[in-house]
């Protein structure tokens, strides 16, 4: 069974909902994988391996966990007060596999970055509003399911289907990866997995027409 969605205060939603939508700055406290949440009663569990977080220039940094940003109230005993501070500039928030996502530009790393919500804490009042930047990838919610599909796998390909994606969607699940159209006849398939023999596992259980890079179309 699978894990339920982790709660979040509606208040915290409206904030970071309507900074996005008036595109103002945005300020909060923010936990790490190996850091309690802001909103969590028990104790924070113990570090474990993890493929969240890293990324750099034109990537951006997928539920972004880096100290960057300082800490504000160090040693002041406050559970919110100990975690790093980001400021943002927020695109727009994404639900994915149960969880709830800011897209935002980092202003203190120049680049784009992917904030888990339940792991926040907004600090009011916000800032300046700003004319909103280019996506990479063209949308939020796509850009989102790159970063936390086939990017963060160590091993990577992309896949030609030669059917089109309104035909392919239901095939590929939530997290499997990301479908982008070519034109009626086709669309890619971006896929990340842990070793070769899963992403070929991958591949074919979609049950399409398909290609690799620099081969041809194969039943």
């Amino acid at each position: 069974m699978a894990a339920p969605a982790p709660k979040v205060s509606p208040d915290i939603l409206m904030t970071i909902a309507e900074a996005c939508r008036r595109r103002e700055h945005l300020r909060f406290t923010y936990a790490t994988p190996h850091m309690a949440s802001p909103h969590a009663t028990e104790p924070p569990a113990p570090p474990t391996a993890s493929r969240e977080g890293g990324g750099g220039s034109k990537g951006g940094g997928a539920d972004d966990a880096s100290a960057e940003g300082g800490v504000e109230g160090a040693g002041s005993g406050s559970l919110v007060d100990a975690h790093p501070v980001r400021r943002v500039e927020p695109y727009n928030l994404v639900s994915f596999d149960r969880h709830r996502y800011l897209v935002a530009w980092g202003l203190d790393q120049a680049d784009w970055r992917t904030f888990r919500v339940d792991r926040l804490v907004p600090r009011t009042p916000t800032g300046p509003r700003v004319a909103p930047r280019p996506i990479p990838d063209g949308d939020a919610a796509t850009y989102l399911a790159h970063r936390l599909t086939s990017r963060t796998w160590p091993v990577r390909v992309t896949v030609t289907l030669h059917e089109p994606v309104s035909t392919a969607t239901d095939r590929v699940w939530p997290g499997m990866g990301v479908l982008e159209a070519l034109d009626d006849q086709g669309c890619l398939l971006y896929l990340g997995a842990g070793t070769a023999r899963d992403l070929a596992w991958m591949i074919t259980s979609v049950d399409a027409d398909f290609s690799l890079p620099r081969t041809r179309p194969r039943n």
